[in-house]
């Protein structure tokens, strides 16, 4: 906002008198010049969770066999916003993950974690988007009564009790987050009510931690389900309570599924509300890309060119920053396509700017908006 000055009454009609006179004088017009608005740049960091342990819960009745299939298919869409190369170890936005899988089947394999090795991580000599596609295909021999948060809470206990070489946990390690991944064309039938499981999936993580549990499902869609799935209302009701999504199981492209579940587990931020309300430049009201004068993810100079984040469908232009010649930090920078699926859009009503699909700004990305604030 421009600085307010206060003129006497004297003083502004001696002003007024001396302009009208030196415009008769010269016989022209008198043009006053109103200063343009400073341009306003907000700047927000992408802040990630450090560490996390995921355990994919996975139905293995007998109908679930494609929907298997579909998630080892499509899995490197997922984890690539958290390793984004998995031949690689400590690379740029690396994540320290864990990864673990249990079944639906709680009368026959309750508390059993699937495959070898049975906890994933990043760094340790294979490529977990290989592995898991081996172990995420669990069978179709399972109980046909799917208890899925039965099954969550055996597997978090026994889980919890492996230790590595040096004596350290494996999984619900101390600073991690904890996020559950349901995958079911049923919904839960287990025992006891959504908020008792909520309550016991945070007092696993332990006093104090009871932010950093989250679940999220990819399940029917509810009320109604679909040909192939039933509601997954239990499910939808505890993905509610701790901030988590519901997936849609009956979606031919899990892709974008995928990707939503690995922002949520994250954390990261979609929206970013500016600080001031933009100019409008025509007059429309609706405000779009040529409203600004630039909206930009910074990513570190040490992301290479086949980041995810820097692909020709999310980037209008990437530009190289490494050094920088001037006073601006040494930066890749994408300028996201204005675009509902994969990049950004400005929501007028609350003064924000919307991240979407795989444009979601990347952990430890920096974004900026510079702009004309509207003065009315």
């Amino acid at each position: 906002m421009l600085p307010t000055f206060r003129i006497s009454r004297p003083t502004a009609l001696l002003t007024a008198a001396l302009a009208l006179a030196a415009g008769l004088g010269c016989g022209q017009e008198i043009l006053i010049d109103r200063p343009a608005n400073p341009e306003q740049t907000d700047s927000f960091q992408q802040l990630k969770a450090s560490s996390i342990d995921i355990l994919f819960v996975i139905d293995n009745s007998r109908s679930m066999f494609p929907h298997q299939e579909a998630l080892a298919t499509n899995f490197a869409r997922f984890l690539e916003h958290l390793d984004p190369d998995p031949d690689k170890g400590g690379e740029p936005g690396e994540v320290d993950y864990r990864i673990a899988i249990a079944t639906t089947d709680i009368r026959n394999q309750g508390g059993l974690l699937q495959g070898q090795p049975a906890v994933l991580r990043p760094g340790a000599g294979y490529n977990p988007v290989e592995v898991f596609a081996e172990n995420v295909m669990v069978g179709i021999e399972g109980q046909a009564l799917e208890r899925g948060l039965q099954a969550a809470e055996l597997a978090l206990e026994a889980a919890g009790k492996l230790r590595g070489s040096g004596g350290e946990r494996l999984f619900l390690r101390p600073n991690a987050f904890l996020y559950l991944i349901f995958l079911s064309d049923e919904d839960d039938n287990s025992f006891g009510e959504i908020r008792y499981f909520q309550r016991r999936f945070e007092s696993i993580k332990g006093i104090g931690n009871e932010n950093t549990v989250v679940v999220s499902a990819i399940a029917g869609p509810v009320p109604g389900g679909c040909e192939t799935a039933r509601p997954g209302t239990r499910y939808h009701e505890l993905t509610q309570l701790t901030g988590g999504v519901l997936g849609n199981l009956c979606t031919e492209d899990w892709s974008q599924t995928l990707r939503e579940l690995a922002f949520t587990g994250l954390g990261l931020r979609k929206r970013f509300q500016l600080k001031y309300p933009v100019e409008n430049f025509d007059g429309s009201g609706v405000v779009n890309a040529t409203d600004f004068r630039y909206i930009r993810v910074n990513y570190p100079c040490d992301t290479p060119d086949e980041d995810p984040h820097l692909r020709e469908y999310i980037c209008s232009q990437v530009e190289r920053a490494c050094p920088s010649g001037n006073d601006e930090p040494s930066a890749i920078r994408c300028y996201p396509y204005w675009d509902e699926d994969d990049g950004v859009t400005y929501d007028r009503r609350e003064n924000t700017l919307v991240f979407s699909g795989a444009a979601v700004p990347g952990p430890g990305s920096t974004v900026e908006a510079r702009y004309t604030p509207r003065t009315k």
